[in-house]
């Protein structure tokens, strides 16, 4: 029956979901009803959990917001566990299981499980900032259901044919083969970049890149989207601006300091890049880690953008205090090298011309096309070292070297001037050089556009992101066509 109503839709809109309900309702006296919607949820999402579930920003441990509730019914009490072996250590950091090889298990028993085989070394939970950390056998209380746990093969504990039996002495069993892709298997760099707090993979592609030409890409890309996005033009000319900034901040030294000194210094490499930021190179060009865990470049576009325009016009009503407060006797003035930014630079006299909202609209899709940074700033783990204010990498006062970006109609570059960047937004309260706070701005931009309108901006940047870094990773004689939509 399910199948057959589903067939009847043509689209899964709130309006054709609730037509298709209320005439299932009238069916056989709501017995049909019955068969097809047998859960009764406990929790039904209000406005005001659709407003605090928009902020996807993971709480100091590393741990994501908790859906639970609305998702998963009071009587499922499971976490998920799959085994894997491990001859010359742990598990790599991205190691990610398929559906086909989790098992369920009531978290009570593999609790038991832990204390009982004593195990600690040899069971790993994912952690999103370090990867899979060793579950200490002392410390079962953090073990609750949703979640997902990876055991050494010689752990146990599971029968081909019964399932999970909690058994240490129970290691016959086969492992799935997981050096051959599947289509539930295969990775994408999107997915695995999701799962790590400083992961670039969609930087490292098969070619070397700079920023501008990495930009335009991503600008046609948007460009070929929005004619079936169905979007007022006011809100195109915000996306396309966005586009135009989003990786700015990759001429940051941090992002440049992940790629090998001695690819850089490669005449071909320098020739292809034109003295210009490299934003992609191949996946042999990149280190493992940066001198700064945890950098992000998006933050560092945003923050440049605030600055670029704080310079050429500071009293700049996205700027300003608000009921008329006069912010004129605190902060530091800008030095005459500062003001040198004139808003008659044609790249400046964009942002000069945008409304506060439109400036706020502008920053957050900068901010948030990684997913990464949205609705707060805030310091994570990695940067408790810094001396000084430092928050995803991005230290207080850092100096963004100057690089170019593309012209509106993507036949040239302007050269975005160098800025330091100031983290005075991510402080709750009034900020002397930009005003209103990171939080205040995005709560404001939420409560205005709403969480289905502001996600469907985002996703549309996002996905032209995604599609030039897919197409800018394939050889020349297999990149994919321009697709409208």
């Amino acid at each position: 029956m399910a199948h057959e109503k589903l067939t009847t839709l043509s689209d899964v809109g709130l309006k054709s979901l609730t037509a298709i309900k209320d005439q299932i309702d009238k069916e056989s006296t709501g017995s049909a009803a019955k068969q097809l919607f047998p859960y009764e949820p406990r929790f039904v999402p209000r406005d005001k959990d659709l407003f605090d579930l928009f902020d996807t920003t993971p709480d100091l441990t590393g741990a994501d917001v908790d859906i639970s509730r609305f998702i998963r019914d009071g009587d499922e009490l499971d976490v998920q566990v799959f085994w894997r072996e491990f001859p010359n250590g742990g598990p790599a950091k991205k190691t990610r299981p398929n559906r086909r090889e989790l098992c369920s298990v009531p978290f009570y028993r593999f609790r038991d499980f832990v204390k009982a085989s004593r195990t600690t070394g040899r069971i790993w939970q994912k952690t999103y900032r370090k990867g899979w950390q060793p579950v200490d056998d002392r410390e079962t209380d953090r073990i609750y259901p949703g979640q997902v746990y990876l055991l050494e093969k010689s752990c146990g504990g599971y029968n081909p044919v019964l399932g999970w039996t909690g058994d240490a002495r129970d290691t016959d069993f086969d492992l799935p083969k997981t050096g051959e892709p599947t289509p539930e298997t295969i990775e994408t760099k999107e997915t695995l970049q999701d799962e790590e707090e400083d992961a670039e993979d969609l930087s490292q592609i098969n070619i070397w890149l700079n920023v501008l030409e990495h930009t335009r890409d991503v600008c046609e890309k948007l460009n070929d989207i929005l004619p079936a996005a169905s979007l007022p033009e006011h809100d195109e000319k915000i996306l396309r601006l966005a586009a135009r900034w989003h990786d700015r901040g990759k001429a940051h030294d941090m992002f440049q300091s992940k790629l090998k000194r001695d690819a850089l210094a490669q005449g071909e490499v320098r020739n292809k890049l034109a003295g210009e930021p490299a934003a992609k190179a191949p996946d042999d060009a990149w280190l493992r880690t940066g001198p700064r865990r945890g950098f992000r470049h998006e933050l560092a576009s945003t923050l440049a953008i605030l600055e670029t325009l704080h310079r050429a016009k500071p009293d700049h009503p996205g700027f300003a205090w608000p009921d008329g407060l006069d912010k004129s006797g605190f902060g530091s003035r800008l030095t005459e090298s500062e003001l040198a930014d004139r808003a008659d630079d044609p790249l400046v006299r964009e942002l000069v011309d945008l409304s506060p909202e439109d400036l706020d609209l502008l920053v957050y899709l900068v901010a948030a096309h990684h997913g990464k940074v949205r609705m707060s700033i805030r310091s994570s783990p990695d940067d408790e070292s810094a001396d000084k204010k430092q928050a995803r990498g991005v230290c207080d006062g850092d100096t963004l070297a100057q690089c170019k970006i593309p012209t509106a109609d993507l036949k040239s570059g302007l050269r975005a001037p160098e800025v330091r960047l100031s983290l005075d937004l991510m402080d709750l309260g009034l900020s002397p050089r930009y005003g209103a706070s990171w939080r205040e701005r995005m709560q404001l931009l939420l409560e205005c556009l709403g969480p289905f309108r502001l996600a469907y901006l985002e996703g549309l940047l996002r996905a032209a992101d995604c599609r030039a870094s897919i197409d800018e990773d394939q050889p020349p004689a297999s990149k994919t066509k321009k697709e409208v939509g």
